[in-house]
């Protein structure tokens, strides 16, 4: 079993080239490098924003804006196949949307609640952000695991290739 390697170029074409895929797999270095390269041009877009349009105040300039847009669905497909690429479907991008709407309702809750409540809703806030920061760490560990080695129910190994593949 040999491991295929693949670098920044190649990971940011196979992003694109993915744009609508959520079948198959994306192995580890396939999804980081594409992260690199959206914080990268994140930055220059935002340097083009400040440079042309000034501050933006809502702190998101129309170059950021548009790099925004162009990202979005191809950072979802390849998260959705990162999790494929460790055996978990890729609704598991979505662990920490439900901490974060406990959260976010608790909070709406305890500005319309009576004083006798706010403790009782305060301690709901803490349970939220403590299985935010929980659901968090664990996509990252999922998000940072190497490739399951071998195929599983979403297909082939991306990263490694086994010797009677080219029988």
């Amino acid at each position: 079993m040999y491991a295929r390697n693949i670098g920044f170029i190649e990971a940011s074409r196979l992003a694109f080239q993915n744009y609508f895929n959520f079948q198959g797999r994306a192995q580890r270095a396939e999804y980081w490098w594409f992260q690199l390269l959206i914080v990268i041009v994140s930055i220059v877009a935002s340097i083009f924003d400040v440079l042309t349009m000034g501050v933006a105040e809502d702190g998101l300039g129309f170059f950021g804006l548009i790099w925004s847009l162009v990202t979005i669905i191809p950072s979802l497909s390849i998260g959705w196949r990162r999790m494929h690429d460790v055996g978990k479907s890729g609704w598991w991008n979505f662990l920490s949307a439900a901490p974060l709407a406990w959260m976010i309702a608790a909070t709406i809750a305890i500005s319309t609640a009576p004083d006798a409540n706010k403790a009782v809703i305060g301690t709901a806030i803490a349970i939220g952000l403590v299985s935010l920061i929980v659901s968090v760490i664990y996509v990252l560990i999922l998000l940072i695991r190497d490739s399951d080695p071998y195929d599983n129910r979403f297909g082939p190994s991306v990263k490694y290739h086994h010797a009677d593949d080219f029988v």
